[in-house]
């Protein structure tokens, strides 16, 4: 993947990504040395691997929502520790997250986190390096969106409590009327949009990043299967399309060449190191393919107990619910495993 960084005025600014014609859509493989696992259906804690884990974890990749935060709550103490834990390791802690720029700004401001050296948001489809970004060809057909609005429409028929958001250039805009209770992220952070202005938008060759249906009333991840469905039946399961459900009120629609795991990938080469020295945490479908990345090359794939059965099957071990600081606990095992290697700072 060719890799240009893009100057930036201030990493929290508004950007605008700038898509070279010679970024390539499909990575090459990293020849990294690594172990592979199988999907094993047994699931074991991060306490009993982490105790024999072989390689020294030199960095960490995390989910935000239903990882080590939930839902819209304060960190707990035992997360917050855990990053200072880091912090302390010289261990950095890349936030690999489906929010866009501006909204994970309240995230980040919540985990104590100032200017992260990197931070994947949006699945992977923007990925910044000290406040830059590193731009791939990762947006969207404009008339995927188009068909996105009027399929919106049609399912709003049946269901008045699901409506679409499509961001472009780092901007999250809707086409409904948020129930804000439910949502997520800073409702400051998206723009109220007419559904013939959104058309107007990308009739002018604005590209999206992603979209997505949200469900005010969903309480529970199944609660989104009817809409995946429904999104693969029009979309016909293109393949390069992909489509899953990223949260308990969230089904998104990316191009398939975006994902976490390829953004980890990334992130790891930038950084010179193996993917079997990183660890990974998640809970949801879009963390399906960056847990599978460090599972395949070697590295500590951990799962929350909240996380989505095929999540747990994918990953080398699982941890503790995010409601009892889960992530904490993954953090304390694998720290602990490192001094017990008594392995030389490179």
């Amino acid at each position: 993947m060719k890799i240009q960084s893009i100057q930036n005025s201030a990493f929290f600014s508004i950007y605008k990504p700038q898509f070279r014609s010679d970024c390539q859509t499909k990575t090459t493989p990293l020849g990294f040395d690594t172990i592979t696992f199988g999907s094993s259906t047994e699931q074991k804690h991060i306490s009993e691997v982490a105790a024999t884990w072989p390689h020294e974890v030199r960095a960490v990749f995390s989910d935000i929502d239903g990882t080590i935060l939930h839902g819209k709550r304060r960190p707990t103490a035992k997360n917050l520790s855990a990053i200072q834990k880091l912090k302390d390791a010289n261990i950095p802690l890349i936030l690999v997250t489906g929010r866009n720029r501006r909204e994970v700004q309240e995230a980040l401001t919540k985990l104590g986190i100032r200017r992260p050296k990197y931070l994947i948001t949006e699945q992977g489809a923007i990925v910044f390096k000290d406040g830059n970004i590193i731009p791939t060809d990762t947006t969207m057909n404009p008339d995927d969106a188009k068909k996105a609005i009027k399929y919106a429409e049609e399912y709003m028929q049946k269901d008045p409590n699901v409506q679409l958001f499509v961001h472009i250039g780092g901007q999250a805009y809707t086409t409904g009327k948020t129930n804000w209770k439910t949502y997520l992220h800073d409702r400051k952070t998206v723009k109220k949009i007419t559904p013939a202005a959104l058309l107007q938008l990308l009739e002018q060759g604005k590209r999206p990043t992603k979209l997505f249906f949200f469900k005010s009333d969903s309480t529970d991840k199944s609660d989104m299967n009817g809409i995946r469905k429904f999104l693969e039946r029009k979309f016909k399961s293109r393949d390069d399309l992909s489509i899953f459900i990223s949260g308990k009120t969230f089904c998104e629609v990316i191009n398939s060449s975006v994902s976490k795991g390829e953004a980890v990938k990334l992130v790891a080469k930038d950084m010179e190191i193996d993917l079997k020295n990183t660890a990974a945490l998640g809970d949801a479908g879009n963390d399906r393919e960056m847990i599978k990345t460090l599972s395949d090359n070697g590295g500590l794939s951990i799962a929350m107990a909240n996380a989505m059965p095929d999540l747990k099957k994918l990953a080398k071990a699982t941890t503790d619910d995010v409601q009892n600081s889960g992530w904490a606990t993954a953090i304390d095992a694998m720290l602990e495993n490192n001094d017990s290697l008594n392995i030389p700072a490179p």
